[in-house]
């Protein structure tokens, strides 16, 4: 099974493993800076979408407040504190002058037992979204 996001086994944090540790740690090592959202629950809506070369629809996302989330810059990583294991999370990469991508969205993850990395190839495999930076820092 193909993973969406790279996950890096964690490694010597048993209450973590049994399920008593509620974080993740999300580094960045995609080669864009990204916008990182992480919830407990779906973090937004998508009400359409657009398909290139077959035909294009209006992309709205609606976000919901109770949320975390970062502007992770390449190379660098985020410890989440959490309050629960399993989250939802959404990543949009920075592609400047307003545009962004992502492929990532409402994602459901168990961080008991694995961390978040973000690669290249994720960032290859992203579609462009209508979005403006003061909805993703909000």
């Amino acid at each position: 099974m193909e993973y969406l996001v790279s996950q890096v086994p964690v490694n010597g944090d048993i209450l973590r493993r049994l399920g008593f540790g509620y974080e993740v740690i999300i580094t960045n090592n995609s080669g864009k800076d990204a916008w990182v959202h992480v919830a407990p629950h779906k973090i937004c809506i998508i009400k359409s979408a657009s398909i290139e070369k077959i035909g294009s629809l209006e992309v709205n996302i609606i976000f919901d407040p109770k949320k975390q989330k970062r502007c992770i810059p390449n190379g660098e990583t985020w410890k989440v504190t959490l309050d629960t294991n399993d989250i939802y999370y959404s990543v949009f990469f920075d592609f400047k002058n307003g545009v962004y991508k992502t492929n990532l969205i409402d994602i459901l993850f168990n961080t008991r037992r694995y961390n978040l990395v973000l690669l290249p190839k994720h960032v290859n495999a992203a579609r462009r979204v209508e979005i403006s930076p003061e909805e993703l820092k909000n």
